[in-house]
């Protein structure tokens, strides 16, 4: 059934008046028995607030109220989210050390699995199902799961070259640093210490500061281990493809297995653990 019009001059109990109603307006009430026209402007909608009345809200006001109601997957099909400073995933509140004034927060919260995942369908399909979905390339998990740290896991195909599963790269706009002492750096630069109390300390002597392992005869085996005064653990042997630079003169207490050479005597050194060998003479 339709409202009853009138004209401004015609009057009735419970009747509305036509003049109350400009251009995009609808009737509402606040109060019990007591209509009234709302004017709903441009990139608006009707709703109510938590403690307001019925009004024409604002985009802000309309995010307020659906922050936290989705109650199924969204879907943006397809389209771009733009201009947003920090996004958070998870439950917690943003991290203050470090900050984050633009950028990507995810807490996990006691999940223990991939933290961040890549993945190509149509292109990668590696087959490791035991390992990554076949079109996973790439993932970032904890190393372990009460402790931390960070392990990023590439995987790659057979369809390309016979290496590249993980690959990092750098590039310098200007001459690399030359410096061939403690204080030199590199275009690819990695960086270690050890945690005590709220901030960094040294680490231990003989420290094992990077180690590489492979798996090797069903097990997975060290290869490589550099520590923190620099000496260098090999599981093999060497080949060299240039010369091989020896210290002169070994100023400190050798160890054993060091090699060194000795100007004061024009020879080659070696130290076996109980006595220094004499092995060439230059």
């Amino acid at each position: 059934m339709a409202w009853p019009t009138f004209t401004p001059d015609q009057t009735s109990s419970g009747a509305l008046d036509a003049a109350l109603f400009d251009a995009h307006t609808i009737l509402y009430a606040t109060t019990d028995n007591t209509p009234v026209a709302l004017t709903v402007g441009e990139q608006s909608l009707v709703g109510r607030i938590t403690s307001g009345n019925i009004a024409a809200l604002t985009g802000a006001q309309v995010l307020t109220i659906l922050s936290g109601q989705a109650g199924a997957d969204f879907d943006w099909n397809s389209q771009d989210v733009l201009n947003i400073d920090r996004l958070l995933l998870g439950t917690s509140s943003f991290v203050t050390i470090p900050t984050v004034t633009k950028g990507l927060a995810i807490d996990q919260g006691t999940a223990d699995d991939a933290v961040l995942v890549f993945k190509s369908t149509g292109d990668v399909a590696h087959g490791a199902t035991l390992i990554a979905e076949t079109a996973v390339f790439g993932w970032m998990m904890k190393s372990e799961a009460t402790s931390g740290g960070l392990t990023i896991t590439g995987v790659k195909d057979a369809d390309g070259l016979a290496g590249y599963a993980m690959q990092f790269r750098g590039f310098l706009a200007m001459n690399a640093d030359t410096t061939k002492s403690a204080s030199g750096i590199g275009i690819q630069t990695f960086y270690v210490a050890q945690l005590s109390g709220t901030d960094q300390t040294n680490i231990v002597a003989d420290g094992n500061c990077y180690a590489w392992l492979a798996r090797v005869g069903a097990a997975t085996s060290t290869l490589m281990i550099l520590d923190e005064d620099g000496d260098l653990w090999l599981k093999g042997g060497v080949t060299l493809g240039g010369y091989l630079g020896l210290f002169k003169t070994d100023t400190d207490s050798p160890v054993e297995g060091e090699l060194w050479y000795d100007d004061s005597e024009n020879v080659l050194k070696y130290y076996n653990g109980t006595t220094v060998k004499t092995i060439a003479t230059v």
